[in-house]
């Protein structure tokens, strides 16, 4: 009985020591985390005793996400803030639950970075940079670090001085706690300006001289700005070019300015003693018929510039009044300008009807000269009226002109048609020596044809040539828009009346 019992309490004991609820170790996992979006960050946990499952928690819960919370490892999602938390975690068997295990964590936004200040600077100098970030956590301390250390004064903390002698991709890594992130600015050194001129630097009196001020510079894609003084004597003093004409000679600054850089140089202008020549010029003919030539000339000077393509004293055919313009330049460089006109005189133009188209022997026509009453005709060299009978037997060619007051001739060449054989071809006639016409009659609409090459002219009934026409040898020329009437179409060769009807 006695052993019984002490089997029976030594049972207790050892079932009391063994069967308990479990014991929690440490946490185990980083006590810094860089909270950037999306990562995850592991935490382990360990108990005695044989837990079956663990119970994971954590303050404060504000946009904290827990994933398998229920194990001994579980993963968290923190916000991207600077922050700080205590996850705490408990396990639980069939005897109970054990107490909390704390672990005390900070997170850390991920930074960005940005950049102010000039990332251009002119050699010799340097430019200042700034590196920041922002941060929803303001009060957070960023640490930034740049590299390579060509041209810095430093490379430590947010601000630099940059200096390099070559463009420089300066590569800049900010640190907040257990976060890093990388930006990166290339600072680009221009080379020094250099003032250059354009243009003559004297000029004779009463005239002046257009100076012009360039620079380059490397990689410049921007205006480069001029300044000049003095402004005596300038039309302006903004801008690359001015026009000078200081009374006595004067030396200008120029500046030039791009950026961060400018530079500066000097030109000496003045007048240069001596006066500009006096240009005289004339024509050979300043009032001239139309078409005929004239010659200008130009004296005073060395060389000559003419407008309209002239040339001094070379002949030139003049078919408008115009005003002809003529710089004159001397040994000295000096320039003077005259000019001269030309007037054309305009032709007494007129033209002749005839009152028949056709006469047979015997028969007379009137020609009747159309134009000024005032202007003075002649026929074939011999004055005349404005009325001229004429009684040809054979086909002729009179010669009419008209004289103006400037005695300017216009010539007409009238043929009164007489004597003409005249007859109507059918539409496949082609007889020797001839050229064909088909159909004819017709309505306005007709073929010529002939077997040589030759000219042909359609005259109406008051003997005017309405046509020409030029035919190849064995080529049909389609005639069209004659109107009701006779015409007479002749070459060297032969006549053929023709009738077209509407």
């Amino acid at each position: 009985m006695v052993k019984l019992l002490h089997t029976f309490i030594l049972g207790f004991i050892f079932m009391n020591g063994l069967a308990q609820q479990p014991v929690m170790d440490p946490i185990a996992g980083s006590s810094a985390v860089c909270a950037n979006s999306g990562s995850q960050h592991t935490y382990t946990a360990s108990a005695s005793n044989n837990p079956t499952f663990y119970t994971w928690g954590i303050m404060p819960t504000n946009g904290v996400t827990i994933n398998n919370g229920s194990t001994f490892m579980a993963s968290f999602n923190f916000p991207n803030v600077n922050a700080t938390y205590t996850i705490y975690c408990s396990a639980s068997n069939s005897f109970g639950t054990s107490s909390n295990e704390f672990f005390v964590l900070t997170t850390f936004e991920m930074p960005n970075v940005s950049f102010s200040g000039a990332n251009t600077f002119c050699q010799g100098s340097s430019t200042s940079i700034s590196a920041s970030s922002t941060l929803i956590s303001a009060s957070s301390t960023v640490l930034y670090s740049w590299s390579p250390a060509t041209g810095l004064n430093t490379t430590s903390g947010p601000n630099v001085n940059a200096s390099p002698s070559n463009p420089t991709n300066y590569t800049v890594t900010a640190v907040n706690g257990a976060c890093s992130n990388t930006g990166e600015i290339k600072v680009i050194p221009f080379e020094m300006l250099t003032v250059n001129f354009s243009g003559a630097n004297t000029f004779c009196q009463g005239s002046s001289t257009s100076i012009s001020a360039s620079s380059t510079i490397q990689g410049a894609s921007q205006t480069i700005f001029y300044s000049w003084s003095p402004g005596f004597g300038l039309n302006t003093t903004f801008g690359p070019n001015v026009i000078a004409n200081p009374s006595v000679s004067t030396t200008y600054t120029v500046t030039s300015y791009y950026q961060s850089c400018y530079n500066t140089g000097i030109i000496t202008v003045g007048p240069n003693g001596f006066a500009p020549p006096v240009i005289s010029a004339s024509a050979t003919n300043s009032l001239v018929c139309y078409g005929d030539v004239t010659t200008l000339n130009a004296s005073g000077a060395d060389t000559y510039t003419w407008t309209n393509n002239v040339q001094n004293g070379v002949a030139f055919n003049v078919y408008n009044s115009n005003t002809y313009y003529v710089t004159g330049t001397d040994l000295n460089g000096c320039s003077g300008t005259t000019s001269v006109n030309v007037s054309v005189d305009p032709l007494a133009y007129f033209n002749v009807n005839t009152t028949s188209g056709m006469l047979v022997t015997g028969q007379s026509a009137t020609l009747t000269i159309n134009g000024s009453a005032t202007t003075s005709y002649s026929l074939n060299g011999v004055s005349t009226g404005t009325a001229i009978v004429v009684s040809p037997t054979v086909t002729t060619t009179y010669t009419f002109t008209s004289v103006n007051s400037s005695g300017c001739e216009f010539t007409v060449y009238f043929t009164q048609y007489a004597n003409m054989p005249v007859g109507v071809q059918s539409m496949n006639a082609q007889a020797e020596g001839y050229f064909s016409v088909y159909p004819n009659p017709n309505n306005g609409i007709f073929y010529l044809k002939s077997d040589i090459k030759e000219t042909v002219r359609i005259i109406n009934e008051l003997g005017e040539i309405v046509n020409v026409i030029e035919l190849s040898p064995e080529t049909e020329f389609q005639v069209t828009n004659l109107s009701s009437g006779i015409y007479v179409i002749h070459s060297d060769r032969s006549r053929i009346k023709i009738i077209v009807t509407q």
